[in-house]
């Protein structure tokens, strides 16, 4: 039945005075109306149906509209109920909530508050609702709004009702009282209480962002046509109706997380926490390997427990976790080396691309791998797709890393491979750690007020799939969209580490930030390494391990020139090149439990994905097994020691260099000297036992030396061990 006129008008004078259609039961100190109005007036509740469960709707005049919509839908499911008010900001809200509960018997509560906290208002406005985002004064800061949203949520679940949060939909342009991207900021705040307190949250904000335009009353106003209520109703409906299906069904499910699945691997020597959802306050036992572990499910259902560190077994035994009403069993889980593998598009070259990996690949053994499901999300999912295989992943540097980890520790080796080309390091970091890196605060605030570029998102994601190529690239470059759908559901998986081969997106400039075009708005060369160490710290702090230990990927060599760089470059440490890319990823050695595999030989200069990743695979196995397995191997190429002048040469000393040699018994390459002049001239180089002693007849006294500071530079300087040496400068020029 459509709404008429006059009950239209008198809805929304309700919804901005927060007068009500309709009354509250007696126990608030008015009368509730049970009429069959409940599908023409929101406010007209209807007459409680012991045989259904209870539904209530909280909210402003966005569920004011969709109430009646989401009535019709549950109709047969369950007596929806609204709040007899608009519900306003969460103020208001903290003050009437009892009343509003009242003594009647909650299944699901389905909640929100944020337009009215977000707006601002100013008494001398003649605009509706007094809204003045210029002038007025903001209704509920972000530090109250958080305080209301806690005290309202630990209100809320003492009901012992199924929780869900709807997202507070979007602030559009050209709205009164309210600002561009406080909609994204609020709901931010909402979705890590709401993550704590394991409410479910129906996002309401991306579902209409995607269809903004078509449902809008009219622009910058943040209220819907009648169809536009009808799709958000939809949105509702469905959720609710998924929540009381497990209700008919008389429980909660049980669930484990998604990286166990049968096949699994579990980490050695190590606490192997197991955790899932369940029936608030139920007891979940965790049997494996003769190891029981009981854990309680918390008011917000979830649980964990921590198994006891195990050696490695190669035997397939069973995983067993039971709840009270169910019980489910993942076989053949074996114990070894867990590795989780990242990044961007050298990560995901496939292992059959290369001939001398595809053949490696049939005798390879006790390799299993976990495949997360490329995708996107605007929050973080404590869920993704996947399952465990006992076939090694389909990545060339990922598998030949287990192949000769597996052939060293002969254990086995486990690999969780969660990547996407062209992904950028912000897009694999968690939203809060963004915000909190100077150089990408303005660029998230400006993210959030893009409302143009977030409804492009969201109608992407709730579009048909596949996403076509342009979408796909678009999506996976955006910040922290990748962290919260192929990472977070990973967290705190047991693994030894972090394998990340990522770097290419972030070479698009040298600040960032700084430049234009919109591709440069990344961390950009000179600042990833600083980036990369807080990124790190923080997957340290996610996983709940100092020791979680990362191998870095250097870029290997790559010939082209950046777009405005100078030309030769393949010649002159000076041009803007990769170089200062491997610079920042060497920094990742100043925090502890790091160690970055030195590729400076490899590559291609033409092709930025270059196939020779066999021995990618090779140098990080080398690395892991000396710096996470205490193997006394040889992993490290020669690094600079220290630099002596001596009049007309400089003399350099190395460490990692026994047996310091050149690949083809020729001179040392790829050295490069300059004096105050700053001007870059070829080095003539020579051996002399562990050092290299460095001249050129164009400088009397030279004083910096830059090696293999290039795209793609010529080298041939290695250790006994044949690993090439590290790239180094020891002047302190600016790009």
């Amino acid at each position: 039945m459509l709404f008429n006129r006059s009950v239209l008008s008198l809805i929304f004078f309700c919804a901005w005075t927060g007068l009500s259609l309709g009354a509250a039961p007696e126990r608030s100190g008015q009368t509730e109306t049970d009429t069959p109005k409940e599908y023409s007036s929101p406010f007209a509740n209807p007459k409680d149906s012991p045989a259904l469960p209870n539904v209530l709707l909280i909210g402003d005049s966005i569920s004011i509209g969709y109430t009646v919509e989401v009535r019709r839908q549950l109709q047969g499911q369950a007596d929806v109920f609204r709040i007899p008010s608009n519900g306003k900001n969460s103020a208001f809200g903290a003050k009437h909530l009892d009343q509003w509960i009242g003594e009647r018997k909650w299944d699901v509560i389905h909640f929100n508050w944020g337009l009215w906290d977000l707006c601002y208002r100013n008494p001398k406005s003649k605009m509706q609702g007094n809204r003045d985002k210029v002038n007025g004064t903001l209704t509920a800061t972000p530090e109250r709004y958080r305080a209301n949203l806690k005290t309202i949520v630990a209100r809320l679940q003492e009901t012992g009702a199924t929780l869900i949060w709807c997202a507070t939909t979007p602030v559009p342009e050209g709205e009164a009282g309210r600002k561009l991207g406080d909609d994204v900021k609020y709901n931010r705040i909402a979705e890590e209480i709401m993550e704590v307190n394991g409410v479910l949250i129906n996002d309401l904000h991306t579902h209409a962002l995607a269809k903004l335009p078509e449902i809008q009353i009219r622009e910058g106003d943040v209220h819907y046509t009648t169809d536009g209520y009808k799709y958000l109703a939809s949105k509702v409906g469905k959720k609710i109706a998924a929540q009381l299906q497990q209700h008919d069904a008389g429980t909660t499910a049980l669930t484990v997380a998604s990286p166990f699945t049968d096949h699994a691997v579990l980490q050695r020597d190590s606490e192997v926490p197991v955790w899932g959802t369940a029936a608030a306050g139920s007891t979940v036992t965790v049997n494996f390997a003769g190891q029981t572990k009981t854990s309680l499910a918390g008011p917000n259902g979830r649980w964990k427990v921590l198994l006891d560190p195990m050696p490695a077994n190669a035997d397939p035994q069973v995983l067993q976790v039971s709840g009270p009403h169910s019980q489910i069993s993942f076989s053949d889980v074996v114990v070894g080396e867990v590795w989780i593998c990242s990044g961007q598009s050298n990560m995901q070259f496939s292992a059959r691309a290369v001939p001398e990996i595809k053949g490696l690949i049939e005798r390879a053994k006790n390799i299993r791998s976990f495949e997360v499901k490329r995708t996107v999300a605007f929050t973080q999912q404590d869920r993704c797709e996947g399952e465990w295989v006992t076939t090694p992943p389909d990545s060339a540097v990922a598998f030949s890393f287990a192949y000769f980890l597996q052939a060293s520790a002969d254990v086995p080796v486990g690999i969780l491979l969660t990547c996407w080309g062209s992904s950028s390091l912000e897009a694999w970091m968690p939203r809060e750690m963004a915000e909190s890196v100077p150089h990408f605060d303005v660029l998230m605030d400006e993210f959030d007020a893009d409302i143009e570029t977030r409804s492009r998102i969201a109608k992407i994601l709730n579009g048909p799939k596949p996403w076509s190529n342009r979408d796909d690239i678009f999506l996976r470059r955006q910040s922290s969209i990748l962290y919260n759908a192929m990472m977070h559901p990973l967290v705190p998986y047991a693994c030894r580490g972090l394998v990340w081969y990522q770097g290419e997106r972030n070479t698009q400039s040298m600040f960032g930030m700084l430049e234009e075009p919109w591709f440069a708005r990344n961390s950009g060369m000179l600042k990833y390494g600083d980036t990369l160490k807080l990124w790190m710290q923080r997957y340290r702090q996610e996983w709940g391990r100092d020791d979680l230990h990362f191998l870095v990927v250097m870029l290997p060599g790559y010939g082209k020139v950046l777009p405005g760089g100078p030309k030769g470059e393949a010649e002159t440490p000076a041009a803007h090149s990769w170089a200062w890319m491997r610079e920042s990823q060497l920094k990742a050695l100043e925090l502890p439990h790091t160690s970055v595999a030195n590729t400076i030989d490899l590559g291609d200069a033409t092709n930025v994905h270059p196939k020779d990743k066999l021995p990618v695979g090779q140098r990080l196995a080398l690395l892991a097994e000396r710096d996470t397995l205490g193997r006394e191997v040889q992993a490290r190429g020669p690094e600079m020691k220290r630099v002596e002048v001596q009049g007309d040469k400089l003399v350099i000393e190395f460490d990692h260099a026994d047996s310091l040699k050149t690949t083809n018994g020729q001179a040392p390459t790829g050295f490069w000297l300059a004096d105050e002049s700053k001007e870059w001239r070829k080095a003539t180089a020579e051996l002399d036992g562990q050092t290299v002693v460095l001249r050129s007849p164009k400088l009397a006294m030279p004083l910096y030396v830059r090696y293999a500071f290039t795209g793609k530079p010529n080298v041939n300087l290695v250790n006994a061990a044949g690993l090439p040496a590290v790239p180094f400068r020891t002047d302190q020029f600016e790009p």
